[in-house]
């Protein structure tokens, strides 16, 4: 295999990318941009793949970190306050009686408290051990991210960073 089609670290650089193999709907296949690409129905369809790998590669490349996307996100959440099941469940997109159980683990390891009995209204913080976890993780998550950045050129980091408030606009500004 060339290493144009798969480096086992950054997931696959050929179908799916830019060039001939791209069959996702809106894409020339050539990696240009093309007149009309800027609607929103065109870029979203250009994007979407793209999210997905960048969703995937993260996930890939954290696995063998002590804390899931979601406890690292709820950890990111309380950071700012305490905050109760529910808020926490609406912020992640899931039910309230899965973020319990989410909640329920992180209590074991130390890394939150709950402010009062695990019943309706009760808030959840971040303790110390919570914050040493999560900056421990973020360094990680950091580093591992800056080694995929390290392959690009100046101008290539200079577009990203100039990206940076677009997708801001679009998702919202960083929780932490």
């Amino acid at each position: 295999m060339g290493d144009r089609e798969r480096d086992p670290k950054r997931g696959p650089l050929g179908p799916g990318g830019p060039g001939p193999g791209n069959t996702e709907p809106g894409h020339s296949g050539s990696g240009e941009v093309r007149p009309g690409d800027v609607e929103p129905g065109g870029l979203a369809a250009e994007w979407r793949p793209r999210f997905l790998r960048i969703s995937q590669a993260m996930r890939r490349d954290t696995q063998g970190l002590a804390v899931t996307i979601t406890q690292g996100a709820v950890l990111s959440l309380l950071r700012g306050g305490p905050r109760s099941v529910g808020e926490l469940a609406r912020a992640e997109g899931i039910r309230p009686p899965s973020m319990t159980q989410i909640i329920n683990r992180m209590v074991e390891l130390g890394w939150v408290a709950r402010s009062g009995p695990a019943v309706r209204g009760s808030h959840v913080e971040i303790t110390e051990l919570g914050n040493k976890v999560w900056a421990d993780v973020t360094r990680e998550r950091v580093a591992l991210l800056a080694e995929r950045m390290d392959a690009l050129s100046d101008g290539d980091r200079r577009t990203l960073r100039a990206a940076l408030p677009v997708l801001d606009k679009l998702f919202g500004p960083p929780i932490s």
